[in-house]
């Protein structure tokens, strides 16, 4: 039987564990230059080692959310959008006279 500390070290070792290029790409289902630009871009947080960009998987975890979430409309971007499509929408209705 497992004891907690057993699965605290499972836990820490799953969300510290670090992943290649290949296999983020292979996650995201992008290409090796897209999570390059993303990793340079610092959407994605990483690390260098030995000259290789290693992705720790919590990281990894929190990109995905926050386009789940985006994508979802739990982010406060959607409105600014949705704000920016009023306007446009008012500017277009004064401009036809209506």
């Amino acid at each position: 039987m497992a004891t907690g500390k057993e699965r605290n070290d499972t836990s820490d070792q799953k969300r510290y564990r670090l992943l290649s290029v290949n296999k983020v790409k292979k996650i995201l289902g992008v290409g090796s230059n897209t999570v390059l630009k993303l990793i340079e871009s610092g959407e994605i947080e990483s690390v260098n080692t030995d000259g290789k960009f290693r992705v720790p998987e919590c990281k990894l975890d929190k990109f995905i959310n926050q386009q789940n979430n985006f994508i979802n409309g739990s982010t406060n971007q959607k409105s600014i959008y949705k704000d920016d499509e009023d306007k446009a929408q008012s500017i277009i209705e004064n401009l036809n006279g209506n």
